[in-house]
C-alpha cells in the first residue's frame, strides 16, 4: 500500500512553487511571523493575514486591515474590532498560540459572489501517471466581511456554473478558469516531483482585477460534500479517479 505524503507546514508545501519562474507570480508574498516582518508587511499591503504555519479549516487565522493612519481592523473567529494601530498589534499577539509558528501573508482583495467573498477549491487526482482536474467549485463566505472562506467556518459550496451566474466581477470569465486549469496542473506536477501525492486540493483566489492567486495546496483535502453540489459529471469523474487509486493500492 503506497501512502500519500502528508505535510502540514504551509511554508514547506509552497517552497518548491516559489522557485518556479511561472508559478511564483501567482503566489501572495508570504514570510515568517516576527514583529519586524509584521511592520514591513503592513507598510507594503493594506491587508495581511496571520496564519498558523500548521493549521487547517481556517482555525487560528487573523486578518489585519489598515483602514487609515490611526485605525486598523482586526478580524478573527467571529470577532471584528476597529482599534488604534498599537492596540490592533497587541490584539493580534494575544490571539496567537505561543507554542506555534506563524506566517504572514499578503491579503488579496478577492472577487465576490452576490456581495460575499469567495475562493475556489480545485481537486486534482492522479489515478495513473497523469494528473486530472476532477472537481472545481467555489466556497462562498457566509457574510460580506468574512475573513476566511473555509466550509468548516460556515461558507457555502457553489458550482462553477452558479458562480458565473452571480459573480460580481466581469473580469472573471472562461479564460480565467482555463488559466486556473493550466496552473493547477503545473502546481501538482511540481509538488509530486518532490512528494508522493495522489490527490491535492488547491485553494485558489481571484481578485477584483481578475488576477489569480494560489493561497495554499492541501495534501489532505476534505471531499465529503461534493455529491451535494449536484455536479454529476464532475462527481463521477472524481469517484472514478478515487476508485482507480484504491484499486492500485494508493492510499490517500
Amino acid at each position: 500500500m503506497q501512502k500519500q505524503r502528508y505535510i502540514a507546514s504551509k511554508m514547506k508545501k509552497t517552497k518548491p512553487l516559489v522557485l518556479d519562474p511561472i508559478l511564483s507570480k501567482y503566489l501572495p508574498e508570504t514570510t515568517w511571523f516576527s514583529p519586524s516582518n509584521l511592520e514591513t508587511m503592513l507598510e507594503k499591503y493594506s491587508t495581511i493575514y496571520i496564519k498558523p504555519d500548521r493549521g487547517n479549516k481556517g482555525r487560528g487565522i487573523t486578518r489585519l486591515k489598515v483602514l487609515n493612519d490611526w485605525e486598523y481592523e482586526v478580524s478573527y473567529r467571529k470577532i471584528v474590532k476597529n482599534l488604534r494601530p498599537s492596540e490592533a498589534i497587541q490584539e493580534v499577539l494575544s490571539n496567537m498560540n505561543p507554542s506555534k509558528k506563524y506566517i504572514i501573508q499578503q491579503g488579496i482583495d478577492v472577487a465576490t459572489y452576490q456581495g460575499r467573498p469567495f475562493d475556489l477549491r480545485v481537486i486534482m487526482q492522479r489515478p495513473a501517471n497523469q494528473w486530472q482536474l476532477t472537481f472545481m467549485y467555489a466556497r462562498v463566505a457566509n457574510n460580506i466581511n468574512a475573513h476566511v472562506t473555509n466550509v468548516a467556518r460556515g461558507s457555502t459550496r457553489v458550482t462553477i456554473q452558479d458562480l458565473f451566474s452571480n459573480i460580481d466581477c466581469t473580469l472573471v470569465n472562461v479564460r480565467t478558469i482555463q488559466e486556473i486549469v493550466d496552473i493547477s496542473h503545473r502546481i501538482v506536477n511540481i509538488l509530486s516531483n518532490r512528494y508522493a501525492l495522489w490527490i491535492v486540493g488547491l485553494d485558489i483566489a481571484i481578485d477584483k482585477n481578475g488576477e489569480i492567486w494560489l493561497i495554499e495546496p492541501n495534501f489532505d483535502p476534505l471531499c465529503g460534500g461534493l455529491k451535494a453540489l449536484k455536479d454529476e459529471v464532475s462527481y463521477q469523474k472524481y469517484q472514478e479517479a478515487k476508485r482507480m487509486l484504491s484499486e492500485s493500492g494508493k492510499k490517500c
